[in-house]
């Protein structure tokens, strides 16, 4: 899976692009370094409303926006 959304936390902030696959979670802003996170450091998750925040490493990062460039319901 993969897509567009916003970041926030893990000193990354604004537009980013994330890509999931079976062992990790990364995460690329916009004009920075992507940032690859083991599923298996991922302490919490909790979210809502095309929001996903997750527990990783003591810290909090937040996506949003999650699917904002699809379709819109007709």
């Amino acid at each position: 899976m993969t897509g567009p959304c916003t970041v926030d936390g893990l000193d990354m902030a604004g537009q980013a692009r994330w890509r999931l696959d079976e062992a990790s979670l990364v995460v690329a802003p916009t004009g920075g370094t992507p940032r690859t996170l083991p599923l298996a450091e991922i302490a919490g998750v909790g979210g809502g409303e095309h929001t996903l925040s997750l527990a990783v490493s003591g810290q909090r990062l937040v996506l949003s926006r999650l699917g904002a460039d699809g379709p819109g319901l007709v």
